[in-house]
């Protein structure tokens, strides 16, 4: 029986247009009458997470947020963060670096705002999604001991591509790399992964990982979808993804989230039947 529901949002829950479907916010609503855990689990910053929770008009309902790819947890009723989970600021150093000698962009995600070398269009659109307000300073100003939620390293895919090429292998051997989007390679602690910060609050709740479906389209879904009881992946999810996920619903254009909980939870919602 699943007790708890995991989407993602970029991708998944919203549209193309950064937009929910009037069905994809009835179907959250349906199940979470039913009683069922819902935990919004993005790339996004938590505070953004927190801001597209209450345009949901849930803040009286004891749900979570799991951010920054599962560095970051939050109960959306209290605001508090629940978990954290991030890099140091000396290591982070150390791969910023990298980038800059590679020539190609990065953004710095602190709890409170993003850190770039220059501007740039990828950082630009970073710091306006998850509305949180972005910094132009060298690296070496960032102390050793600042808590770094992630590092993306990001640029044209074809750039992009070629400096992953490039990349020193400890990079993927001691972090979590990840292609979120065709232009980012986001960095996060070895063991930080959605997944693993789904279940940090399904903990919290007394829920197992048969207990918990999961919607994605990216491979920083992978292990969340791949783990949970029923992984579902989106119609326009990457190819990887598909072939892992138990059940692939409609695009995140055609509301495929209300699809997939209409199918699991037995919503019996009238416009699917």
């Amino acid at each position: 029986m699943i007790k708890l529901v995991a989407i993602d949002i970029d991708g998944t829950l919203m549209d193309d247009n950064l937009e929910i479907s009037v069905l994809n916010e009835k179907a959250i609503k349906l199940a979470i009458d039913k009683g069922i855990k819902i935990v919004f689990c993005s790339g996004r910053a938590v505070s953004n997470l927190l801001t597209l929770i209450h345009e949901f008009k849930l803040k009286e309902d004891d749900e979570f947020v799991v951010g920054y790819n599962g560095a970051m947890g939050a109960n959306v009723l209290t605001e508090q963060v629940v978990f954290e989970d991030g890099l140091n600021g000396e290591e982070v150093k150390k791969i910023a670096r990298i980038a800059k000698d590679l020539d190609i962009d990065y953004s710095i995600h602190l709890d409170d705002q993003i850190i770039t070398r220059r501007q740039n269009y990828y950082s630009d659109y970073e710091a306006t999604i998850n509305e949180v307000p972005m910094k132009i300073q060298p690296i070496e100003d960032l102390a050793d001991n600042e808590n770094v939620l992630k590092i993306i390293i990001l640029g044209e895919q074809d750039k992009l591509e070629k400096t992953i090429e490039k990349l020193p292998k400890f990079i993927f051997d001691q972090y979590n790399a990840t292609r979120s989007t065709i232009n980012f390679l986001e960095i996060i602690k070895k063991d930080v992964n959605k997944y693993n910060g789904t279940m940090k609050i399904a903990d919290i709740l007394g829920i197992k990982s048969d207990e918990i479906l999961a919607l994605g389209d990216q491979l920083n879904d992978y292990e969340l979808v791949k783990n949970v009881g029923i992984g579902v992946a989106m119609k326009n999810a990457n190819p990887l993804l598909i072939e892992k996920a138990d059940f692939v619903t409609k695009s995140n254009n055609d509301s495929g989230v209300a699809y997939a909980l209409n199918k699991f939870l037995h919503l019996n919602m009238d416009e699917f039947k």
